[in-house]
């Protein structure tokens, strides 16, 4: 069962959680502003970065960890320097609505973004212009993904369903229905064969990324939408945060519930992210507050507990709205 390594006080409110590949930066978005802190010391590495006009609802870091793009209230998107925090492109213009999701391809070519105003745009990364047309939804876009492999683009839509669509030609292949209210998080297993979402209907699913079917019956335990869903490295556990403050461990061979809920926040748990290790969880939730679930069930090497919690000493003081963890091989 996995134990709180540490709390993380922010003086604001906190969703998802993220850092670049090398481990060594976070990206954030707080208000109108990016931000980007050293994950080990805690150190504010660059300060506001100014661009959107309105709230950042969305950030991605690129697969390299050289850039990171930010979607907004401001129906734009942006694209950044990790390291500098100049801009590298922008604004992408098109959407008519808040850019709620951006993920970037596997390979960081193409840059995906899903709106309020019901499309999903391509783009690529690397000269912000537009790929194809948009794709009509039909509803509007929560969350936004790519398959490992980068040929499927996944949407949790408002309508209830998962649509999935083949990347280069943006046709539809196929809708996961199931789910019997929005679907507020999608994300694929890293070898690709799975996809599990997060809704509106306070359940977790599971997918067979090839054909769109339901694997077993839904996820039942939370008793709020379910805002986030994270897949653990090795492709064994679900983790779920929900509005109703708790953080859920799930097997994801047995859909099963995996331990005890994980309890602390005091708000909605907007995001659940695993470090690329899977030694920890994390969690980010409105109430202003980061805390480490170590996933370990035995550690006994308490040296090396300490030395890894030091690495986790991180003061946030801006507002902030999104984070998101991606994978590495370093240790948070």
């Amino acid at each position: 069962m996995a134990s709180l390594a540490r709390t993380i006080q922010s003086n604001d409110t906190l969703c998802n959680l993220a850092i670049t590949p090398d481990g060594a930066r976070i990206v954030a978005s707080g208000g109108n502003d990016a931000l980007v802190w050293d994950t080990h010391t805690g150190h504010k590495l660059l300060g506001s970065l100014k661009g959107h006009s309105d709230t950042i609802l969305s950030v991605a870091i690129s697969p390299d960890g050289h850039s990171f793009a930010s979607g907004a209230c401001d129906k734009e998107i942006r694209i950044w320097d990790t390291k500098t925090g100049h801009a590298v492109l922008g604004p992408l213009t098109g959407h008519t609505n808040s850019v709620r999701s951006v993920a970037f391809s596997p390979e960081g070519h193409l840059l995906v973004s899903g709106s309020n105003d019901k499309t999903i745009r391509i783009w690529d990364a690397r000269t912000g212009q537009p790929v194809g047309v948009p794709i009509q939804s039909g509803s509007v876009v929560n969350s936004v993904t790519m398959s490992p492999d980068g040929t499927k683009l996944a949407a949790g839509c408002d309508d209830h369903t998962i649509k999935m669509y083949d990347t280069t030609a943006s046709t539809l292949l196929f809708q996961c229905a199931g789910h019997t209210n929005y679907v507020l998080s999608i994300t694929f297993s890293a070898d690709g064969r799975l996809l599990v979402s997060g809704s509106g209907d306070r359940t977790v699913r599971t997918w067979d990324a090839a054909t769109g079917l339901s694997l077993g019956s839904p996820l039942h335990g939370h008793t709020g939408w379910v805002r986030s869903v994270a897949f653990s490295p090795d492709g064994r556990y679900i983790a779920s945060g929900s509005g109703d403050k708790a953080v859920r461990m799930w097997d994801a061979r047995t859909r099963q519930a995996h331990g005890d809920q994980l309890l602390g926040h005091t708000h909605y748990v907007y995001g659940v992210a695993f470090t690329p290790d899977g030694r920890f969880l994390v969690s980010g939730c409105y109430d202003g507050l980061i805390k480490i679930w170590d996933m370990r069930s035995d550690v006994s090497d308490t040296q090396n507990s300490r030395q890894s919690n030091q690495n986790l000493e991180i003061e946030i003081t801006s507002e902030m709205v999104r984070f998101y963890f991606i994978r590495d091989q370093s240790m948070i």
